[in-house]
């Protein structure tokens, strides 16, 4: 009755144990495998040399001396004219020029370096080749917003940050350079220029001008203005600043944002002006010298 501690024997099946292959069948298969590592050699070899010519090829037959009109600027800004833009494109032609081999990479970079050392460029952010042959550039410039003048008379534009971005020459007369753009005149600036343009103005003076002129650029009576003098200084030797008119005068007072004291805010004193220009057409009251930094409008003859 003990059956349940009887084994029970494992019935005999087939083998599933596969033949071994036959020499023969070994020899074929090596055959194969090596047919299969010979034809991909070949196509690799091929693949090599092929291209290999081909980048001789072109290399010999398709170098090019990269033209200055075949730069294309992509990101040209609407204040942009011609001549800065042929400056931009020139240098970069020089430096392609260098080695205008169209699969060298290292042209294109070298482009990018040389194109960041120009003052109207801010920053380069591609410099790439076409499939026509043509060569785009995308940069970042640097608008220019004013017109400085140093202490020897020369004229210098610069951007919002003070950057000296080209030299004008030396002023005949501020209402020639008035009549000649838009862009408002700093005077009164004692500290040097910079001695290479890309390099930043830094100077107290300055940066109280340039507040002051890029508050004041879109306003109708800012075509009276002949210059931004910067060239007063408080006590302790904070900038002061005044309007000069083609015959009078405005004094502003300290720069946008640094007002001290009982001054009133910038947007005070511009709204000041604004009154002025539309109750009497004039901002300097027709020849005299302007005081609006004050608790009310005060004016004076220019030579009492």
């Amino acid at each position: 009755m003990a059956w349940f501690l009887t084994k029970k024997k494992k019935s005999a099946g087939r083998s599933t144990k596969k033949p071994s292959p036959t020499a023969s069948q070994r020899r074929q298969q090596v055959l194969t495998a090596g047919a299969v590592i010979a034809l991909a050699a070949l196509i690799v070899a091929g693949w090599y040399v092929g291209e290999k010519r081909l980048r001789q090829y072109i290399e010999t037959t398709r170098q090019t001396q990269t033209a200055p009109d075949s730069v294309v600027l992509l990101d040209r800004p609407a204040w942009m004219n011609d001549d800065i833009a042929k400056q931009v494109q020139a240098r970069a032609s020089e430096a392609l020029s260098h080695n205008p081999n169209p699969l060298d990479g290292a042209s294109l970079q070298e482009a990018a370096k040389v194109l960041g050392m120009l003052s109207w460029v801010k920053q380069v952010k591609q410099v790439e080749r076409l499939g026509d042959g043509r060569v785009a550039v995308a940069a970042a410039y640097r608008e220019p917003v004013a017109v400085i003048e140093d202490n020897n008379g020369y004229a210098h534009l610069v951007d919002r940050e003070g950057v000296v971005l080209a030299g004008l020459g030396k002023l005949a007369s501020r209402a020639e350079l008035k009549a000649q753009t838009p862009l408002p005149l700093i005077v009164g600036v004692n500290v040097p220029p910079p001695h290479f343009a890309g390099q930043q103005w830094s100077s107290d003076a300055v940066a109280a001008g340039l507040a002051l002129a890029q508050l004041l650029a879109d306003e109708p009576f800012a075509k009276q203005i002949l210059a931004c003098d910067a060239s007063l200084h408080d006590a302790s030797g904070r900038v002061r600043l005044a309007l000069l008119t083609q015959s009078g005068q405005v004094d502003w007072g300290y720069p946008p944002g640094r007002e001290m004291g009982i001054e009133p805010p910038a947007q005070e004193k511009l709204q000041r002006l604004r009154d002025l220009a539309t109750r009497h057409g004039r901002i300097d009251l027709g020849g005299q010298r302007v005081f609006i930094y004050g608790d009310q409008v005060r004016y004076q003859p220019m030579n009492p």
